[in-house]
């Protein structure tokens, strides 16, 4: 059963539909998550367990990122953002995802903002 989140019908947390898929950003890093729901191709971040995934269009990307932070204690604006403007990942969005609480101190940090996605393939 898909959750709504406000007029958003998108669910972040529904991480299956992105397993097998490959993202490239502007930058030239290329990412994918596992069905481990482990996110790789950020040294960063590489392996981190994700919470919640989704696609951040051009419009809204600088107010998801204003609430990025490595603070543990401010991960519910994070998500909240994520809920609010997350949608299903295409060209032209970033992409904006959510670490496991468990991986937070591990990792400092909450989450992680892609560059601009230029390219997404299945992966072979």
């Amino acid at each position: 059963m898909m959750k709504f989140f406000g007029r958003n019908r998108y669910n972040p947390r529904d991480l299956t539909q992105y397993f097998g898929i490959e993202f490239e950003d502007a930058d030239g890093g290329v990412y994918c998550l596992s069905e481990e729901r482990r996110f790789h191709g950020r040294e960063s971040i590489e392996g981190a367990k994700i919470e919640m995934i989704a696609g951040i269009a051009p419009e809204h990307w600088m107010d998801v990122r204003m609430a990025l932070t490595s603070d543990p204690r401010d991960k519910g604006g994070w998500d909240k953002k994520i809920k609010k403007y997350g949608k299903p990942i295409e060209e032209g969005d970033r992409i904006a995802l959510s670490l496991e609480d468990s991986e937070m101190r591990r990792y400092e940090r909450v989450g992680f903002l892609s560059g601009e996605i230029v390219k997404i393939q299945r992966r072979e």
